[in-house]
């Protein structure tokens, strides 16, 4: 990772680490791709999810490792998911139909304003739909056949990772959410980066923009 990016991986994370998980993916992608917020937050969640992938791979290499406890037989069960495969996944049209009792319906995808509008409605759920379908109260029909062809579209958004023990054999699948994976991984680089800045700081006096301006190479022999 470059000084530049270490910089802005401070910054971004200031910006985000009390904030909903829905402004901190909006702020990830802004902050690191330097677009506007709110082209970011437009962005329908398939592609959303594409950009954090996109990102995982830029900030901490081509593959993601997730650990986990077998629930069969309790041992450590490691699964690896290359960030290339996950960016071959198709997205799925914006814009599509559904055909309710065989009348064609104009539908699209929601993107994060439609879900953090949803979420502050009394039934979220239903207030998504009707977001999707684009019908303050529609038919029951439309609703079920607007979830089926949500759910269908969901892509990158719904990711599970199969897996099989290598010590019991056991078989298993766990959704994976890159939002959470990756906001972690930039936690942890962020009190790394700090817990550096502090010691060299107070060893030194410089600044923290002085610390981040140097190559970790040589940050890490400062330390060493």
């Amino acid at each position: 990772m470059s000084q530049g990016l270490d910089s802005t991986l401070l910054t971004v994370w200031e910006e985000a680490v009390d904030a909903h998980p829905l402004d901190r993916a909006v702020s990830l992608i802004s902050g690191f791709a330097r677009i506007p917020r709110a082209e970011a937050a437009a962005l329908p969640m398939g592609t959303r999810d594409r950009r954090l992938f996109a990102l995982t791979g830029r900030l901490f290499g081509g593959e993601i490792r997730v650990f986990g406890t077998c629930a069969a037989c309790g041992a450590e069960t490691e699964v690896v998911l290359p960030v290339a495969a996950a960016l071959e996944v198709a997205l799925p049209e914006v814009y599509f139909s559904v055909t309710p009792q065989g009348k064609s319906h104009p539908c699209r995808l929601p993107d994060s304003r439609d879900l953090a509008q949803a979420l502050q409605a009394a039934a979220p759920r239903e207030a998504l739909l009707q977001t999707i379908v684009g019908v303050d109260a529609p038919e029951p029909d439309l609703l079920a056949e607007g979830e089926t062809a949500l759910e269908a579209r969901a892509g990158l958004s719904a990711l599970t990772l199969a897996h099989r023990c290598a010590d019991c054999g056991a078989e298993a699948a766990t959704p994976f959410d890159i939002l959470d994976y990756l906001w972690r991984r930039i936690s942890a680089e962020a009190q790394r980066l700090m817990c550096d800045i502090h010691l060299l700081a107070k060893a030194y006096g410089w600044t923290s923009g002085e610390l981040l301006g140097l190559s970790r190479r040589r940050r890490a022999a400062h330390i060493a």
